[in-house]
């Protein structure tokens, strides 16, 4: 086949290079952990001995191409590989005689047919020959494979397609039309992919649901296939911030939106119109954030899909949730917070890819884990490998808990007394708390913060927010939400106003790091369908909900929530009058607000937290994190191969990761029922204690003897157990 005019751009060679992992938490090695690598990848150039992490080397390559470089080439140069993918623009066209402008990249010097990619997008195709592609149409994220061609299309009345504008044109219909061309072209072999974030994402459940004959997979970031009221309102307060962005890009009107505030009939007909996962009938690679502004949406859209799409094709949809924004998936830094076991997402789609268009059966793709989510705090993955229950995001074990606002700012799991009162504060729509980190979507404003930022200094030190925070948690908290909620006991002086909340993580050092938010609309307190006006100074349950979210709050960290009456420009302010709302000629009015937490008006926050040992190997999972990286080992093994399985070194209080602290327990002896006898052998000369703790494993332990001498090979002691049970034992070594 003669190759078509092409623009042509090859990448240099990098040269000898080795692959290195760092260690990345608590000087833990890093492992591989199942389909996303948990280590940074490096690569140490042999003339300079330099440490270049791979985002820096793909900068390197695209400077070096002098600015043609697409991020198809970018992302095989991050792999250490040499690339060299041409483009050539095409024109397909549609059934209703219009035709959609397009780019069709291939390996050159030859077209060959290969399995295609399928790229639809509103962002302009251009952007991929030059490599600056913005996060939410991908970004670094690009897995480019040269067993691959790829056609990246401009949407219909965008940019190269603008001359086929059709105002309310069903885009799935171009994606169907698309689809089929690109099988019946020489450089086809007929078998069609898709893939794409945000927008990108959401062409392609419309893509699947006309259900074209060759197309086999679809690849789909951060979003859902759902239109619904929440997209533009949460707890019945208009997505501002959000839904102006997202306006700005040409999809539609904002003023429809705002003329139907409450969840009417309009809302209903919309939602059931394009609820149809039923009509999915090939695979879906879901990828999500907890730092998205839509968590909630995709993962509801991955338990529809998994239960409602064709039968065949159930049981083959997967799932990954990382510690993302919107548009950061696979980056290094989301926030104020590194993440380098979460950027290796490329390996995985590719794996996809081969696997369901190229008949890869030995690529481990059968073994993935149908689901797979971060669990942050701990900065691991975990996969339904992990627990006993149903494959989904619903179906692992968990366990209800409950904290209680009470006096002073505390949170805790006693609720509150008789005599605790409230605390207040005033909310002034001409100065709202402002919106700081969290779940952003500011497409237009690249430096806005958003992610895990710190709020401690520019918002909780308003004198229009409350903060309660945990005592310092003497245990790690393993909270892992499907059912994050938030009740407030509210009154204000006004007929309606606005509750918000924002959960953080404080550190030790004092940061407060925002991990989830929500808010409410007090008229909305009842139903999103119907308005019910406060009645000033009258206290009601007003219930906000937060997204989901998997972090375990670490020992030494405190659980914090702030409250506000404004979260803005994320949320439009609310201006207290009690009359129409999104108006432009409205009157501000100041609104003193109090939060009660009394024993008749019990605020609290109730969550869901994962059991210690999840996989029930016998090792805490937390202990597993911090000294593997993973929870794929079981006890059994013997990372550091000093002859003491990792089940006995978690007894015995001792590093699974250093040989030099190796000793093993010889006996427990019940002498007595108030004698256990200790005895251990050991090959250094360090000191030992003892300690115990009552409960359960992750309980705090206490001594109960210490500075014991080593005197090889064999040493013990007889003592008495604390009279509360289950007693659990340590051998610590001391340094």
């Amino acid at each position: 086949m003669v190759a078509p005019p092409e623009c042509k751009c090859r990448l240099p060679n990098a040269g000898p290079a080795w692959l290195w992992l760092i260690h990345t938490n608590r000087d833990r090695p890093v492992t591989k952990g199942r389909g996303i690598a948990s280590g940074k990848r490096v690569v140490r150039w042999a003339d300079s001995g330099k440490l270049i992490h791979k985002e820096a080397m793909r900068r390197i390559f695209i400077r070096l191409a002098g600015g043609l470089l697409s991020l198809l080439f970018a992302a095989n140069a991050a792999r250490g590989q040499a690339t060299a993918l041409t483009y050539t623009s095409i024109t397909i066209p549609m059934r209703d005689t219009n035709s959609l402008a397009a780019d069709l990249w291939y390996a050159s010097p030859t077209l060959t047919a290969k399995p295609v990619i399928l790229i639809q997008t509103p962002y302009n195709r251009k952007l991929y020959r030059t490599s600056n592609i913005p996060g939410y149409a991908g970004g670094a994220s690009f897995p480019a494979d040269t067993n691959y061609n790829y056609v990246i299309v401009d949407w219909r009345g965008f940019y190269g397609s603008l001359g086929a504008a059709a105002p309310g044109y069903n885009r799935g219909l171009d994606g169907y039309d698309c689809t089929e061309w690109i099988a019946a072209q020489p450089w086809s072999n007929g078998r069609i992919g898709t893939w794409g974030s945000s927008a990108l994402g959401q062409i392609q459940y419309q893509t699947a649901f006309q259900q074209p004959p060759h197309l086999v997979c679809c690849n789909v970031q951060v979003r859902h296939f759902q239109t619904r009221y929440d997209d533009y309102y949460y707890g019945g307060d208009y997505r501002k911030e959000e839904t102006e962005s997202i306006a700005s890009l040409g999809f539609f009107d904002p003023s429809q939106i705002l003329a139907h505030p409450d969840d009417d009939l309009y809302w209903k007909t919309v939602e059931a119109v394009t609820d149809t996962p039923d009509k999915l009938t090939v695979p879906v690679l879901v990828v999500g954030g907890w730092f998205d502004h839509s968590p909630d949406s995709v993962l509801r859209s991955f338990a529809e899909i998994q239960t409602n799409s064709a039968a065949p094709v159930q049981s083959q949809h997967r799932f990954i949730f990382g510690p993302w924004t919107h548009g950061g998936v696979g980056e290094l830094t989301q926030g104020g917070l590194d993440f380098p076991n979460a950027t290796n997402l490329f390996d995985t789609e590719i794996q996809f890819w081969d696997y369901q268009l190229r008949d890869q059966t030995n690529d481990g793709w059968s073994r993935q884990p149908v689901v797979q989510f971060y669990q942050l705090g701990e900065n691991i993955w975990v996969d339904n490998h992990n627990w006993n229950g149903a494959a989904t995001w619903a179906g692992m074990p968990r366990a209800t808990q409950t904290l209680y606002f009470r006096v002073a700012g505390q949170l805790t799991p006693t609720p509150p007394g008789t005599d605790e009162g409230a605390d207040g504060f005033a909310y002034d729509p001409n100065d709202p708390t402002p919106s700081f980190g969290g779940a952003r979507f500011t497409p237009f404003t690249p430096t806005t913060p958003e992610g895990p930022q710190d709020e401690s200094t520019n918002i909780e030190t308003r004198t229009d927010v409350l903060v309660y925070s945990t005592p310092v948690l003497t245990n790690d908290l393993r909270l892992n939400a499907t059912n994050l909620t938030v009740t407030l006991y509210a009154a204000s002086d006004r007929t309606d106003t606005d509750f918000a909340v924002r959960l953080t993580d404080v550190y030790p050092d004092g940061r407060s790091l925002i991990l989830a938010q929500g808010i409410r609309r007090a008229r909305f307190r009842n139903s999103l369908r119907t308005e019910q006006l406060m009645t000033p100074g009258a206290v009601y349950a007003i219930p906000v909900q937060i997204q989901n979210l998997a972090c375990t709050f670490r020992q030494g960290h405190r659980l914090r929530l702030v409250i506000s009456s404004a979260d803005y420009p994320m949320y439009d302010r609310n201006l207290n009058d009690g009359g129409p709302m999104y108006v432009t000629n409205g009157t501000p009015l100041v609104a003193h607000n109090t939060v009660w937490h009394d024993a008749a008006h019990r605020s609290r926050l109730d969550f869901q937290t994962l059991p210690e040992d999840l996989d029930g190997d016998g090792l805490p999972d937390v202990w597993e994190a911090d000294n593997f990286g993973t929870l794929a080992r079981d006890g059994s093994g013997d990372l550091d191969g000093d002859g003491i399985s990792d089940l006995n070194e978690y007894l015995a209080g001792t590093q699974p990761t250093n040989a030099a602290s190796l000793f093993r327990i010889e006996n427990l002896v019940w002498q007595a029922p108030t004698n256990l006898a200790i005895t251990w052998s050991s090959v250094s000369n360090r000191h030992y204690s003892v300690l115990a703790a009552t409960g359960s494993l992750t309980a705090a332990y206490s001594p109960v003897a210490t500075n014991l001498p080593a005197t090889p090979p064999l040493n013990g002691i007889n003592l008495t157990p604390p009279a509360a049970g289950p007693v659990f034992f340590r051998v610590s070594v001391q340094p």
